[in-house]
C-alpha cells in the first residue's frame, strides 16, 4: 500500500510539474524574464521603461503581454511582491515598520502601510498583533540571564537548596 501511495504521489507531482511547465511555455520569454527580474530585485527602484529595456521590448508591449498572460500589470505585480515580502517580515522578524518598508523597496513607511492594508485588509501593526510576531521566548524571558539559575533571587536559591553555583549541600 505504501509503495502504491508513493508511486501515485510521484506520478501526481510529475503531472503537476508538467502542467506548470506547459503553462510557462505559453508565456512569452520577455514576460517570464521580466517577472523573474521583479522577483529577484523587488527592493530596487524598477520602472516599466527600465524593465522593458532589460527584456528587449517596448513598455507598452510589456504591459499588455504581462496583463494578457499573467492577468496583472508589471507595476502591480511589483507592488504585490513587495507587500508579500513585507508581510513575511512583519510576521517573522522584529524589524521596525520603517526598516521593513525600506528593505522591501518602499520610499516611505506610509506607502508600505497603505499597501499592506490594501492587500491584506489590516494595518501592519494589526498584522503583527493578530497573526504575528512574537518576541522569541529566550529574549522575552531573558534566558541568557536566567541560565543555570544565575538570575534567581537569593531567597529562591535558598529555597531550592542550591548554594554556591548550584552545588547541593
Amino acid at each position: 500500500a505504501l509503495r502504491n501511495a508513493l508511486g501515485q504521489a510521484i506520478f501526481l507531482a510529475y503531472f503537476h510539474a508538467a502542467q506548470i511547465s506547459e503553462q510557462e511555455r505559453l508565456i512569452p520569454r520577455s514576460v517570464l524574464r521580466a517577472r523573474l527580474y521583479i522577483e529577484e530585485n523587488f527592493e530596487k527602484e524598477i520602472t516599466v521603461e527600465r524593465l522593458a529595456g532589460l527584456v528587449g521590448v517596448t513598455p507598452q508591449h510589456l504591459v499588455s503581454a504581462f496583463r494578457r498572460h499573467l492577468g496583472i500589470t508589471p507595476v502591480r505585480y511589483l507592488w504585490q511582491r513587495r507587500a508579500a515580502r513585507g508581510h513575511t517580515l512583519l510576521l517573522q522578524t522584529g524589524l521596525t515598520l520603517s526598516e521593513i518598508a525600506y528593505q522591501c523597496g518602499y520610499k516611505n513607511p506610509f506607502h508600505f502601510s497603505r499597501q499592506i492594508t490594501q492587500q491584506f485588509g489590516m494595518s501592519p501593526r494589526e498584522v503583527r498583533a493578530n497573526k504575528g510576531y512574537r518576541v522569541p521566548s529566550d529574549v522575552a524571558e531573558g534566558a541568557a540571564d536566567t541560565a543555570y539559575g544565575l538570575a534567581l533571587p537569593d531567597a529562591d536559591l535558598a529555597a531550592s537548596g542550591m548554594v554556591d553555583g548550584g552545588v547541593r549541600p
